[in-house]
């Protein structure tokens, strides 16, 4: 078992392993994704909003996940947005507005990303990661349930 440690004031609340390259992508609190070395355990890159040209997460992020491309992550959070990453420039370049995501609701399969939110109405959604284009959402509602005495 190996351990590393993150700064305290820190708060994680999602991360993934991209396998091979020994990289871990963490997403907490401060709004931003870091990219850290396993190996040396120090962050390659931090990915964020830098100015009007890099749009970033404007709340906290709740998943991350590599793509099947290594040189691409996605993320989402609180803020409704799931950003494509491009690790080789540090930059989003992607994004897909909806999905209000509470927790580690992402996943990858292929060219399918499915995303579940924190929210009444299309709960789970399927999207297409080359064409960054929605295929699917589901009829299910979230409506109060009533206690039966």
């Amino acid at each position: 078992i190996k351990t590393s440690k993150v700064p305290n004031n820190e708060d994680l609340q999602c991360l993934d392993i991209q396998k091979g390259r020994n990289l871990l992508a963490v997403g907490g609190k401060d709004f931003e994704v870091k990219i850290y070395d396993d190996s040396t355990k120090s962050v390659v890159t931090s990915l964020k909003e830098c100015g009007n040209h890099n749009m970033g997460h404007s709340n906290r992020v709740f998943a991350v996940k590599f793509t099947p491309d290594p040189n691409v992550i996605v993320s989402g959070g609180w803020d409704n947005v799931v950003y494509f990453w491009d690790l080789r420039i540090s930059k989003n370049v992607g994004f897909i507005y909806g999905p209000h995501i509470c927790g580690d609701s992402i996943d990858i399969k292929g060219d399918l990303m499915v995303t579940g939110s924190y929210s009444n109405k299309d709960i789970l959604q399927m999207w297409s990661l080359s064409k960054k284009k929605f295929n699917w959402g589901n009829s299910l509602e979230c409506k109060p349930t009533t206690r039966i005495q």
